[in-house]
């Protein structure tokens, strides 16, 4: 069973037991919670962070290759000087400037699978916190039960016992009489 598991059952047979450990219980879960938010502000940020930087290093390759063709545009195959458009499609077209694009969407989709991650470990965290508030409750209403009496043995009105009882007895009685006459 799962820590989660077992922090979510209720011992009815000690009900004490489960009252002093239940603050424990929320505020463990709570400190889990907000360390779960933490977590995922920090992979959003380096989200954040590794877009900027993929951004950066492919206007970097990108300025790289740029210059490259404005300067040696004759020995790339072109017989005159190249315009915008055509300096742009060498560049997409160029096999190092591709590699170097898809090695940098790799880095992104990394960093969006940890933001991912981190986004369902807080919501798993946020349902133990609200699990835990629920267990309260659960506890609360069993105490209430047991206060109640609902949890003792069926009670029986005095007077049906008190008939019940010369029942009994007569029954007893016959049963020896008839023993004794025998």
């Amino acid at each position: 069973m799962s820590e989660f598991e077992d922090d979510r059952i209720i011992d009815i047979h000690n009900l004490h037991l489960e009252c002093q450990k239940q603050a424990q219980l929320c505020g463990k879960w709570g400190d889990k919670f907000a360390k779960a938010k933490g977590e995922r502000f920090l992979a959003e940020e380096n989200l954040k962070i590794v877009k900027a930087e993929v951004k950066r290093t492919i206007d970097e390759k990108r300025a790289y290759w740029d210059s490259y063709i404005r300067s040696s545009w004759d020995g790339e195959g072109f017989e005159k000087k190249p315009t915008e458009a055509s300096i742009t499609g060498w560049i997409n077209q160029y096999d190092g400037f591709k590699d170097e694009v898809i090695e940098q969407e790799k880095l992104i989709t990394e960093a969006v699978k940890k933001t991912a991650e981190a986004i369902e470990y807080e919501a798993k965290m946020e349902s133990g916190k609200v699990a835990m508030t629920h267990k309260k409750s659960g506890i609360e209403g069993l105490i209430q039960l047991w206060l109640n009496e609902y949890f003792a043995d069926p009670k029986i009105p005095k007077s049906l016992v008190e008939i019940q009882e010369k029942e009994y007895q007569q029954n007893h009685r016959k049963h020896l009489n008839r023993k004794e006459k025998k």
